[in-house]
């Protein structure tokens, strides 16, 4: 839901509110959609105007699960599911909101905002069950059942989210925790831990003064959320009497704090009522219902998903909800306390129709989907979107880092969204709706059902692996040449080489050789070389001379020198080059919306097989794309009279890597007829005098 304003006003009094935890064995509940954001954020190093750097980001999500290891911290991790109909206006203007931060984005304005990758939530899904941890997807929303679990188990929670501030349970928020672990002795027993804050409703409200703890979700309310709007309450913020201003306060922080007070000396039941007796009498009743509604999920009971994660606990948890408010005997409130309006940030917007508020199950998925389905969802192996595109027939194009003159680079895969969207549906020829860019605004297009013959879901699970492998060749419409040319690649390889075919056929400009080179070499070295050395590219080059230590006659030493070398000439593709930083001019968006397009191709194809059941190998971004290395080696490629001379050239002493390279990149090139590009030669200038 999100509390507005909470966050940072616990955040600037950290000290008051918060308390130093030492977080050792235990169990932790983890937001995942929220730690795969803050771990981008806080801990990866990379530029986000090429599209992305997984491997990067990879090694920072094992660097972190590595530190809860060593403490013996057992993470729970819980994925959010479809979105519900209430957070429909606040997906929008998120995604708005991202149009505006890509369309500004370039390698001068890198360091301004931080941008998400595309696969960014699925590359963490997939380290996160590749290390064998324990993940379950809900079907809606999941901070209800985060908190009900962390209470259960009576263990923390950690995310940065301001709801949790509001539930009765031990949070942690993401940024007070450090990203290393310390010894510390407990019972005579030496032992590793991570250092963090911990916040609890207690040391918050004792903090404050006597607020009794029932009346933390009408705060909620109070400040708004997505359940009610906080123009509801304009004529309670018009009679609220507000503290005095500290320095530096900001207007929110300061009405936060009199909300507070004003509820020091209110019961539930009395400050519901005067609330209510100042609410339109048309209104009066379904503000009631929605203030009870928010009330109630504030309050936990025991976890519902536990069992999902192999946890069993017996013991019955009685709680008690809160009572309903007899609106009928309400007096209209003329006032709290007079004092001057202070209504700068109070939204002036008309009454609006809510949604009809409706408690949803956890099994509601079993009614209307196949048994398999519903397993492999909530098994995070599909991801949420699945049941937004099945149940609110809807789907939001990631917006990316591209040209924002040309086309949505998302338009490339609306087909292969189709074909997802039928499946999904069971066949149904109903309309949907995707969400994507337009110039440089957010817009919504409706579109008709594919016309392709189709599998349901209930099909799906009984089909062979070939005619599921047909499905997914015709939907990306592959000929017999294109077939041959894909048997030739390794499994892991082929879904990769699917999108690279369907880019090439699709793409609103030309692809050519250089294109494909550039992403070859760039899986070369992340799926071979550095496997070699075990660490990410960003840390090989310290670790070159590794290899100078082998004796001349160790088994290993050819290869890994071979790789030594190979890594010396291909490492400062990975960085921006500093003339790109100081003159944007240099950073071409053309290349880049290239790029995007192959991205939304991959990540579209990737799902299409998942749904598909994997009729090929599923294949990890992580070891296929780096959106800093393409983007460079591809310019280079650029500026040479040969791609394929110069590369020999680069790589004179590393045969066996150049002939890798020449085999895979020309069984493509040649099979999709592709166009090569001749650079120019460069000529340097005399110097006058």
């Amino acid at each position: 839901m999100g509390v507005r304003g909470l966050a940072s006003y616990v955040d600037k009094n950290s000290k008051q509110y918060l308390r130093t935890y030492d977080l050792h064995d235990t169990y932790l509940v983890i937001d995942g959609n929220n730690l795969a954001a803050q771990l981008y954020v806080k801990h990866t190093i990379c530029y986000d105007c090429f599209g992305g750097e997984y491997d990067t980001y990879r090694r920072t999500i094992k660097d972190f699960f590595d530190i809860l290891k060593t403490c013996n911290v057992t993470p729970l991790i819980v994925f959010d599911g479809c979105y519900e109909n209430k957070k429909l206006k606040t997906i929008y203007s998120r995604v708005n909101a991202r149009i505006q931060m890509v369309s500004k984005l370039n390698a001068y304005t890198e360091s301004a905002s931080t941008v998400f990758p595309l696969f960014l939530r699925e590359l963490f899904t997939e380290v996160v069950l590749s290390l064998g941890l324990k993940a379950v997807r809900c079907d809606f929303e999941a901070d209800y059942e985060m908190a009900c679990m962390a209470s259960t188990l009576d263990c923390p929670l950690l995310s940065y989210d301001s709801d949790f501030f509001i539930f009765d349970i031990k949070y942690i928020p993401f940024p007070t925790l450090q990203f290393y672990y310390k010894t510390i002795t407990v019972n005579d027993r030496t032992c590793s831990a991570i250092e963090c804050k911990l916040y609890k409703v207690e040391t918050f409200l004792s903090a404050l003064g006597a607020v009794d703890k029932s009346n933390m979700p009408l705060l909620a309310t109070l400040l708004g959320n997505d359940y009610i709007k906080k123009s509801y309450f304009k004529k309670f913020y018009d009679q609220l009497k507000l503290v005095k201003k500290k320095s530096s306060q900001s207007e929110l922080h300061r009405r936060i704090e009199s909300v507070i007070k004003w509820l020091q000396d209110e019961t539930y039941e009395s400050a519901a009522r005067k609330i209510l007796g100042m609410i339109k009498f048309k209104k009066r009743e379904e503000v009631a219902k929605k203030i009870k509604f928010i009330a109630d999920g504030y309050i936990c009971v025991k976890s519902k998903i536990l069992c999902n994660f192999g946890i069993n606990i017996d013991t019955e948890v009685t709680v008690k909800k809160m009572a309903d408010i007899d609106i009928s005997t309400i007096k209209n409130e003329d006032s709290i306390d007079t004092s001057e309006s202070d209504d700068e940030e109070i939204s002036d917007e008309e009454d609006i129709e809510m949604d009809n508020i409706q408690s949803i199950e956890v099994d509601t998925l079993t009614a209307f989907f196949p048994s398999w389905f519903v397993t492999e969802f909530r098994s995070s192996n599909f991801p949420a979107w699945f049941l937004d595109i099945a149940i609110h027939k809807r789907y939001f194009f990631i917006p990316q880092v591209e040209n924002k003159d040309l086309e949505h680079s998302n338009s490339i895969s609306i087909p292969l969204l189709a074909a997802l969207h039928k499946m999904l549906s069971s066949g149904n020829q109903e309309e949907y709706v995707y969400v994507a860019r337009k110039k440089s605004k957010i817009c919504s297009v409706t579109m008709k059902c594919s016309d392709l013959d189709l599998p349901t879901l209930a099909e799906i699970e009984h089909m062979d692996t070939l005619t599921r492998c047909n499905v997914l060749l015709k939907i990306v419409d592959i000929n017999s040449n294109c077939m041959t040319c894909l048997n030739t690649f390794p499994p892991d390889w082929q879904v990769f080489i699917l999108a690279i075919m369907y880019w090439v056929k699709n793409a609103d400009m030309t692809i050519t050789n250089n294109y494909v080179y550039s992403l070859i070499m760039c899986v070369i070295i992340l799926k071979n070389v550095d496997k070699k050395f075990g660490k990410s590219i960003r840390t090989i080059n310290k670790l070159c001379n590794y290899m100078h230590g082998l004796k001349k006659n160790d088994l290993h030493y050819a290869e890994l020198e071979e790789c030594g070398y190979f890594l010396q000439e291909m490492i400062p593709k990975f960085y921006m080059h500093e003339k790109m930083c100081r003159n944007p001019k240099n950073y071409d968006s053309n290349i880049v919306h290239a790029f995007a397009q192959f991205q939304s191709c991959a990540f579209h194809i990737k799902y299409l097989n998942k749904l598909l059941k994997l009729p090929f190998e599923d294949f990890n971004i992580s070891e296929f794309f780096n959106g800093t290395f393409i983007y460079n080696f591809y310019c280079t490629l650029l500026r040479r009279p040969s791609s394929l001379d110069y590369i020999q050239f680069i790589l004179k002493r590393c045969p066996d890597i150049f002939k890798y390279f020449k085999e895979m990149a020309e069984l493509i090139t040649n099979t999709l007829e592709m166009q090569a590009v001749v650079g120019k030669k460069r000529h340097r200038k005399a110097n006058r005098k």
